[in-house]
């Protein structure tokens, strides 16, 4: 019952195939594509590539941010401890007994002794120029236009090489190697375009292909 069914099946796709061909291609092009849903797309691609690279926008957001608070530290600051002695004397009224326990009467006694005062001082400056013009803001300016060129750099190469390399594994789907040598080259071109993207992103690339349980190699 259900091979006869699976005939039904396939009868019905090709009758579809003749009376509407592009129907048929474009659901034949959908499930192609769905083959690969569980690799990580371009825009993850592109993600793990910037963070590689730390060109990772939010990384570079955060420059002018970090450069404007930088004026609120003090220019110059320093410390001092200072160590000062002072000599005091100290007066006390005893009474002195002999051996017999009999007061012999009260006695002025004076003590000399020597005291240590230490003295802590602090002295902080602050340049308040820099809170209306930073000029530290200008080399960042020219810092994150450069990154943002770098990153545009990056992004343009990684993602041309993640398409050529999804091109190529088309390729062997819908045009099947005819022997070992056209099957070797062209999945050692796969090989390679994956090599590449993980040189761009840490080796990121094929850790996720094998957590799906992919060998990129």
């Amino acid at each position: 019952m259900r091979n006869q069914r699976g005939r039904w099946v396939w009868m019905a796709m090709a009758a579809l195939a003749l009376l509407f061909p592009s129907v048929a291609f474009a659901q034949s092009a959908d499930q192609i594509l769905a083959s690969f849903d569980d690799e990580p797309t371009v825009l993850e691609v592109q993600a793990a590539a910037l963070t590689y690279s730390g060109l990772d926008p939010d990384r570079v957001e955060g420059w002018n941010t970090r450069a404007n608070l930088a004026n609120l530290l003090p220019e110059r600051a320093s410390y001092t401890i200072r160590y000062q002695d002072q000599d005091r004397t100290m007066e006390q009224l005893t009474d002195d007994y002999n051996e017999a326990g009999t007061t012999l009467g009260a006695q002025d006694r004076r003590e000399l002794r020597t005291q240590t005062e230490t003295r802590h001082e602090g002295r902080v400056e602050w340049d308040f120029s820099k809170l209306i013009f930073n000029p530290e803001v200008l080399r960042v300016a020219r810092e994150v236009g450069s990154q943002t060129k770098l990153r545009e750099d990056v992004l343009t190469t990684v993602t041309k090489i993640f398409y050529e390399r999804r091109r190529a594994q088309i390729d062997i789907i819908m045009n099947p190697p005819s022997d070992a040598a056209d099957k070797l080259r062209k999945e050692l071109r796969v090989q390679e375009l994956t090599a590449d993207i993980d040189a761009m992103t840490g080796s990121w690339f094929s850790s996720e292909l094998k957590a799906a349980g992919k060998n990129p190699y």
